[in-house]
Order: C-alpha cells, then structure tokens, then sequence
C-alpha cells in the first residue's frame, strides 16, 4: 500500500485522502442516518439532484437507469444557466453495500469528451449502529489525470456536496 502524501479534512465530518503512489482519491464521510436512506438520496435523482455539486451550481438529471450496465446522465448547471455534463456507467451495484461505476465528463448528448479525464469511483456504504459511513475510492489511470481532478477544484467542490446531503438526509426521504 502506497504512503499517503496529503491528507485534508474539509471540515470535521469529511476526510479527503490523496494516495498518489497508487492514483487515487479516497473520502469518507459519516452521515447520522438509517443506511437505506443514505442509498436512497445516493441513489435515486429526485434526491441527487438536491445535494450533488457545489452550490450556487446544482445537478440536473437528464437520465437515470440505475441498474448494472445502466447510466446516470446529468448536466452541473451553473448560476448564469452555464451546463457542464457528465455521465456515471454502473458497473456493479451490490444492494445496500456499494456501488461501481466509471464516471466522465460528456457532451450534451451523454457522450464522452476526450479533453477531460474519467475515473473509476467505488462507493462503499457501512452502517454503523445508527449511522452510515460513505467511502468513495476513486481511481485514475495516470498521474496527469488526478492532478487534473486535483487542480480543478474537486476536492472543495465535493466536500460541498457531501455537506449538501447532510441537509438532504435531516429532510424526509
């Protein structure tokens, strides 16, 4: 197992781990929750759509198929209606414990764009007495392409979002 060379805690409740012996970026974060609401505001784009990104931007979602060999389309619109796109292709989805899936930035029609790296994201799901511990591994293909990710803001941006689902899961689901 590499070292990890940087450690950051966005705030007391999420931890950023960056491992760049073995390409990755690893985060948790523990939510006071049932697990099966954590899996439903994680899953399902009524919910999404409510906590993913950074505010004053917001998820709309445009496709949601969430099965394995399915795909969640979703455009990051911006405060000026500004549209960013992206796309997640479960790969293996295990009930309850977690989620794989190869995630890229995409055109307007869902297609890869070639200009900005993907990467591999495993979303593990732990309940732990009446909480749920959320632990994403996510893992690049080269050096370059973590940087990028690095470089772009992801780690802030992230940890707003994660904070975005605190308030998602205090709400009825």
């Amino acid at each position: 197992m590499g070292i990890l060379i940087k450690t950051i805690a966005m705030n007391t409740k999420t931890d950023f781990q960056i491992d760049h012996d073995n390409l990755r970026i690893i985060v948790e974060r523990n939510y006071p929750a049932p697990l099966t609401k954590v899996w439903e505001a994680w899953t399902k784009p009524e919910y999404l759509d409510q906590w993913w990104g950074p505010q004053p931007w917001r998820a709309e979602t445009i496709l949601m198929n969430f099965k394995e060999g399915g795909k969640w389309f979703y455009a990051m619109v911006g405060p000026e209606g500004e549209r960013e796109y992206c796309a997640a292709e479960f790969n293996n989805i295990q009930l309850h414990k977690f989620i794989e899936i190869n995630e890229y930035f995409a055109d307007e029609n869902g297609d890869r764009r070639l200009d900005a790296p993907g990467a591999y994201w495993t979303e593990e799901f732990v309940e732990e007495g009446n909480s749920t511990k959320v632990k994403i591994t996510i893992r690049f293909q080269t050096e370059e392409d973590m940087k990028w990710y690095i470089q772009s803001g992801f780690e802030q941006g992230f940890s707003i979002g994660l904070q975005n689902l605190s308030e998602v899961l205090q709400s009825e689901i």
